[in-house]
């Protein structure tokens, strides 16, 4: 009777651990650091545009961020189209990415603005990522904001589970 009672309570002692433990691995892990890049491919001129953009240019960058799952490097495919308002310029871009290390990958969307004008030349960038990962990363989401003028870029993200990304982000 006594082995009974002890091996129940041993199992239930480990269906606590292990469901503490599930806990812990959900909860989202803050990155933060930097990223750089450079133009390896130049963008195509879209027809019909009413104004300048850009297609398919390709960026190879690299993060150098605090969590060793999202260091290395990225290769970016991006689009952009300009609006002119007065003295302000405005770039909306989007495109995708891919970032492969020894362990994984990730692949994902990026969005977001890019910015200047005639009093203000510096271009403010500020780019919202989505990437899901894969090989040892599968099951996990990279979301977050890269943002700066000139390059490195701050990095401000999570890596959580990707098992809620039913729908459309809302951050």
């Amino acid at each position: 009777m006594f082995s009974t009672v002890r091996s129940a309570a041993v199992l239930a002692i480990g269906g606590l651990l292990a469901t503490a433990m599930v806990g812990v691995a959900a909860d989202p892990v803050e990155v933060t650091g930097t990223t750089s890049c450079y133009q390896t491919v130049d963008g195509e001129t879209p027809p019909g545009l009413t104004g300048p953009g850009f297609r398919n240019a390709v960026l190879s960058c690299s993060f150098d961020v605090s969590d060793d799952r999202m260091t290395g490097d990225v290769e970016t495919v991006n689009n952009c189209d300009w609006s002119v308002d007065g003295k302000t310029t405005v770039g909306k871009c989007w495109g995708t990415s891919v970032l492969h290390n020894d362990d994984g990958a990730w692949a994902g969307v990026f969005s977001g603005t890019t910015s200047w004008s005639d009093t203000a030349p510096a271009h403010v960038h500020v780019m919202n990522l989505d990437y899901l990962g894969a090989g040892a990363y599968d099951g996990l989401r990279f979301e977050g904001v890269i943002e700066g003028t000139d390059y490195p870029w701050a990095v401000n993200a999570t890596i959580e589970s990707a098992e809620w990304t039913a729908g459309p982000s809302t951050r």
